[in-house]
């Protein structure tokens, strides 16, 4: 897209209800008056273009798309992230059977948890980035020095350019460079898909005090693929992770934009726990944040979910900023600069150290 227009919130709208999953005419309804062309680069720009793929062939099984459309905007694409996810999917494993070896039995987080677990026939719906995991805090050496031993080694961006980032296999220096953080550096092994974050913890340290290591693995239902042991979190942290790590965290509330991989994460949790979270848990740890993007998915979605909160939340004021985001560049330039002294002031008040990674930030802006 050249950029926002006036119809840009309406086709965003339709872009979230058909990702949805629910909503059948909203991708009808772009077909018949000639935006699909802007639906899918939209969907390009949002990282859902897949999600857009398999909803197509869902609900047009008859071909009666454009062919060239079909085929090289949507189906190629779509063929591309399902073979990379089913080599991502065969990655975690072997780092699980790697681990297990070691006497460890790793949890997967965010996407690879859904990716080992989903049993949606569409592998390729999510893009996937990288395989988090979680070790108990003990594991955590004997857990990078196992992957280590393996060939994989850690990925220092920040100390190269994008395009060669500086390696290094010793797990000493990786741990004392990444103690500001939640997870070690990036680990990287010769001719596979993704990266290997090793997590201390699920969440950054603005976060821990109330959602412990402890209470994640206590909750985790484990499993078991092709000989690897493995656990995932429950529905319930899912959520937690999700909400605190993604939203709040990552700015998306403060700017008032919604991730939309992440908001079918949240609609697939909903599905599967069939309105079983527990809210009082998931609002004893994510505030008022919980509620307030649990009513903003529904109203921008038209989902229709089987949990039904107790807590109220008025989301007609962040709709408003949404769709003004949405149709100027310059209201979402402004909430970008605001979401950004949130996170840096935030940040640092919970985690200080973090102040000279910033100033780097800063001096190469």
């Amino acid at each position: 897209m050249t950029g926002p227009s006036p119809s840009t919130w309406r086709l965003f709208q339709a872009l979230c209800r058909a990702i949805g999953g629910q909503d059948h005419e909203a991708l009808r309804g772009c077909i018949e008056s000639g935006e699909l062309e802007s639906l899918i680069a939209m969907a390009r720009q949002q990282d859902v273009l897949p999600a857009l793929a398999v909803r197509c062939t869902e609900q047009f099984p008859d071909k009666r798309l454009p062919s060239t459309t079909r085929e090289q905007q949507l189906l190629e694409p779509l063929r591309e992230n399902t073979l990379r996810n089913m080599e991502i999917r065969a990655q975690a494993i072997n780092v699980a059977r790697r681990l297990n070896e070691a006497g460890i039995i790793p949890l997967f987080l965010k996407g690879t948890a859904l990716l080992l677990t989903d049993a949606n026939d569409h592998i390729g719906f999510r893009k996937q980035v990288d395989i988090d995991l979680l070790v108990k805090p003990e594991q955590l050496e004997s857990a990078a020095r196992s992957l280590l031993a393996d060939s994989y080694i850690f990925c220092d961006t920040r100390a190269g350019t994008a395009e060669q980032p500086k390696l290094f296999g010793d797990f000493t220096r990786a741990d004392r460079k990444s103690a500001a953080h939640h997870h070690l550096p990036p680990m990287l092994k010769q001719r596979f898909k993704a990266t290997v974050e090793l997590h201390r913890h699920f969440l950054p340290k603005r976060f821990q005090g109330k959602c412990t290591v402890q209470s994640i693995f206590e909750s985790a239902v484990q499993h078991q693929s092709h000989d690897a042991v493995f656990m995932v979190p429950s529905a319930n942290y899912q959520a937690i992770a999700l909400i605190l790590g993604k939203l709040v965290h990552d700015g998306f509330l403060a700017r008032r934009a919604l991730p939309l991989r992440e908001a079918h994460d949240y609609i697939g949790l909903l599905e599967r726990s069939a309105g079983e979270l527990d809210e009082v848990l998931i609002q004893r740890c994510c505030g008022k944040s919980f509620s307030r993007f649990h009513h903003l998915l529904i109203a921008i979605t038209g989902y229709s979910s089987a949990l039904s909160l107790t807590s109220a939340c008025d989301v007609s004021r962040d709709l408003e900023l949404m769709e003004l985001r949405c149709n100027s560049s310059g209201v979402g330039k402004l909430l970008n600069a605001y979401a950004r002294a949130c996170h840096l002031s935030l940040t640092l008040l919970h985690n200080p150290a973090r102040l000279p990674t910033y100033l780097r930030h800063l001096r190469h802006a």
